[in-house]
């Protein structure tokens, strides 16, 4: 091996190795710390939920809704200034404001007086989080794990 193929390879081994140093701290950044990952997680008095209907808890920018229905389930539904947002046909946009949701023991319904009333046959779920109109997705749930806090 001649002398400018080795300074070639000592050269890039050096800058690789470097590249890896520097990144590292970037990377390792990246990692929520333990006062965020603490901050993120919601925690609830199970005796609050009641029987019939849900228990609103913030969550991000969601409203998280806790139902017990047999089983512990959590819906999420975009929620900012106080105003929740009916999705497009696939969650993925939420775009259109409803100022008056409701909870009820039977389901969640959008009866905001300014939008059309086709809005509200189509903005309503069952308990369960089932769209009961034909068009408007079933609630987002929300995968949670919960834990006895001591």
């Amino acid at each position: 091996m001649n002398r400018r193929k080795l300074l070639s390879l000592v050269i890039t081994l050096s800058i690789l190795i470097g590249l890896v140093f520097v990144a590292t701290p970037f990377f390792a950044s990246m990692n929520p710390n333990k006062a965020a990952k603490s901050s993120s997680k919601i925690r609830i008095d199970m005796s609050e939920i009641p029987e019939a209907g849900a228990l609103e808890v913030d969550y991000q920018w969601y409203k998280a809704l806790v139902v017990k229905n047999p089983e512990m389930t959590v819906f999420v539904v975009p929620y900012s200034d106080g105003t929740y947002w009916l999705p497009d046909p696939t969650w993925e946009r939420p775009f259109l404001p409803c100022n008056k949701f409701l909870i009820r023991k039977d389901g969640f319904y959008c009866k905001d007086p300014i939008l059309h009333e086709g809005w509200h046959e189509q903005a309503q779920w069952d308990s369960q989080g089932s769209n009961k109109g034909t068009w408007m997705p079933d609630l987002q749930k929300l995968n949670l794990g919960f834990r006895a806090s001591t």
